[in-house]
């Protein structure tokens, strides 16, 4: 069944090699759960048995974001396999549970984004560079890798987008504002010759010595930024991106079109952050309401 599915994703779905490999892997992973742990057949499984599945990952310590990829995985396959008539119901498509805010990985209120930006004296270089950072990971929704990739002349001012590389080295064209705008426009030409005295990189994004700036670099002063604003948060590049998808649908964008920003192949992976809002509203529901 993995063989057929692997073929599907390739065939019917265009997706990367890299992304794939990543849906096998997770499938793989599930089946020695569903072996080990639940003894069922592919039409015996239910919404639960996923759900639980996912709190095994989350006690097996995996990280936030192989969890919610996870969750897409099977939400992708229970459809393929309710397609192939494998399954009698799609098991995957409504996962909407007050159980998933404790699976889905978090992202920032916008008091808390306001607190993160205001951390930093653009006066100082460094500084300026890492408030920049975060604003473009936020802002574009980006990838810590898209983000890595950036090149010095990926905006397009006139159109007012960028353009990022994103999986499987698909481009796509991402809107940016105003502030987003000012900020570039001062770094390339102010900030960014500063620590470029050394090296000058095609990288947009470079380090003190003017080498391209690692992923890890970005992890680790997102660290320090998060206890520098008091923010109980664990703070990491993809909980940027989810925060930017997460208020683009708190403010009724719609789903397509989050998918697009996002660069995401399957509305699936886009669905996740429908579960976040609605987990939200009932918690909000939940602690105000007289009659909850």
């Amino acid at each position: 069944m993995l063989a057929q599915f692997k073929l599907y994703l390739s065939l019917e779905r265009g997706l990367s090699q890299n992304t794939i490999d990543a849906y096998i892997n997770d499938l793989n992973d599930f089946t020695a759960y569903q072996e080990q742990k639940l003894n069922k057949e592919y039409p015996s499984i239910n919404k639960d048995d996923l759900l639980n599945y996912c709190e095994d990952c989350k006690n097996r310590e995996l990280n936030d974001s192989t969890i919610s990829r996870r969750l897409v995985t099977l939400k992708i396959f229970f459809r393929f396999l309710y397609q192939e008539k494998i399954v009698p119901k799609d098991v995957g498509e409504h996962l909407e549970s007050a159980r998933l805010s404790r699976l889905l990985p978090d992202y920032l209120s916008l008091p808390e984004i306001e607190r993160l930006l205001h951390i930093y004296d653009e006066a100082i270089p460094l500084q300026f560079r890492n408030k920049f950072i975060i604003e473009l990971l936020y802002s574009c929704g980006l990838r810590i890798s898209e983000l890595c990739g950036l090149r010095t002349d990926s905006f397009n001012y006139e159109s007012g987008f960028l353009r990022v590389k994103g999986k499987g080295s698909k481009e796509r064209s991402v809107p940016f504002g105003t502030q987003v705008a000012s900020m570039s426009r001062q770094y390339i030409k102010n900030i960014r010759p500063q620590l470029c005295k050394k090296n000058n990189p095609p990288e947009l994004i470079v380090s003190n010595n003017g080498r391209p700036l690692t992923r890890s670099r970005v992890w680790q002063f997102l660290k320090e930024a998060a206890i520098k604003a008091e923010i109980n948060k664990n703070l990491h590049p993809h909980v940027l991106r989810h925060s930017f998808a997460s208020h683009l649908l708190s403010n009724n964008a719609d789903l397509r079109i989050i998918q697009e920003l996002l660069g995401h192949a399957d509305i699936a992976t886009t669905e996740i952050y429908t579960h976040v809002e609605k987990t939200r509203l009932q918690n909000i529901h939940q602690k105000f309401f007289p009659r909850a």
